[in-house]
């Protein structure tokens, strides 16, 4: 089911705005378990808080999807508030020196070129009309319809933005010392296929936004 209001103050969104205030707080933790690395005090809040951005994230989908909540300013307002939480993460781990700085800005590229294709897209979607608006026909609702089911990411820029959260997860678990896995050759190795993986999601989005 989909809404016509564009701004609707509903669970959705709030779960958004809480990813949205629960990053600094991550941020602000993790910095100083990068600083006093193995203090529990510092550690256990931003692996809690990390924890629950992911949830947040997942949930404010799944409830606009169970209770027909998807309105254009919710799916933006999700976007951007991932947006924030992954760039903000990067950058941090860059100043720390965690992962190299260009893993970084190619995902600053990815999320430009995703935004771009994006509004190519429901720019089209919202040119439907109703060719005989004077009648009770369902044309335009049933075209609209059916154009967002088909409004689809491609299979590496959907999976893309999950696996940098995974990667989040995994700088944040090998701050603490008792179960660090993580060399910095490896991290070096993980950032070089995400760049890859990244890459390949920025071509394959230019082809799909042209399809």
């Amino acid at each position: 089911m989909l809404v016509n209001y564009d701004i609707a103050l509903n669970l959705p969104n709030l779960l958004t705005v809480l990813r949205l205030l629960l990053t600094p707080f991550f941020l602000i933790f993790f910095y100083f378990l990068f600083i006093f690395p193995g203090k529990l005090l510092f550690g256990i809040p931003s692996l809690v808080f990390f924890l629950l951005i992911c949830a947040t994230d997942i949930l404010d989908g799944y409830v606009a999807r169970e209770k027909g909540l998807i309105t254009d300013f919710g799916a933006s307002f999700d976007i951007a508030a991932d947006f924030f939480f992954r760039f903000s993460s990067l950058i941090l781990f860059s100043f720390l020196k965690i992962i190299p700085f260009w893993l970084t800005a190619i995902y600053l590229v990815f999320f430009i070129s995703f935004i771009l294709n994006n509004n190519m897209k429901w720019n089209d979607l919202n040119k439907i009309t109703d060719p005989n608006p004077d009648s009770n026909s369902t044309y335009a609702v049933h075209n609209k319809r059916e154009l967002r089911s088909k409004f689809r990411i491609n299979i590496f820029g959907k999976t893309t933005p999950v696996i940098y959260n995974v990667f989040i997860g995994m700088i944040v678990l090998n701050s603490f010392y008792l179960i660090a896995f993580l060399s910095s050759d490896m991290v070096i190795l993980i950032s070089i296929i995400l760049s890859a993986l990244t890459l390949i999601a920025i071509f394959e989005g230019l082809v799909f936004s042209k399809a």
